[in-house]
């Protein structure tokens, strides 16, 4: 009798162990995909290194409307716009040129924006409440 009531115990604690786990398994899931949701900050400084790259590699030939210049930096925004809109990641870039020599001297104002927070470098505006009108 005693070596049934064993066998009948070890079926329902195993039963309820099992039903448990079944419960509890999504929480111990690891998302693999959640680093690329929280990679605001990698957008921020990949576009800065970019943003860095064009402005210091550009040749302008000292001309005056430095197309070169700021056909590059269109570029830029129009791509980065686009990729990161598609990843629902608002991206704000504004530039002035303030002299096309040898130094390239730019004015720049990025924001990168997500559900996850806001990443902005400005050097011409003060807040990011002047781009998003809050």
């Amino acid at each position: 009798m005693k070596g049934q009531w064993f066998i009948i115990s070890a079926v329902v604690v195993s039963s309820v162990f099992l039903g448990i786990s079944l419960v509890l398994k999504d929480y111990f899931v690891v998302d693999s995909s959640s680093p690329a949701k929280t990679a605001d900050i990698f957008y921020f400084k990949s576009i800065n290194v970019q943003l860095d790259n064009i402005i210091k590699n550009t040749v302008t030939d000292d001309h005056p409307t430095c197309i070169n210049l700021s056909t590059n930096l269109n570029e830029l925004n129009a791509t980065a716009v686009n990729v990161l809109a598609s990843k629902g990641i608002f991206f704000y870039l504004k530039y002035n040129i303030k002299s096309c020599d040898t130094t390239n001297d730019v004015d720049v104002d990025l924001l990168v924006a997500s559900q996850n927070g806001m990443i902005y470098n400005f050097t011409t505006l003060s807040s990011p409440s002047q781009i998003l009108g809050a």
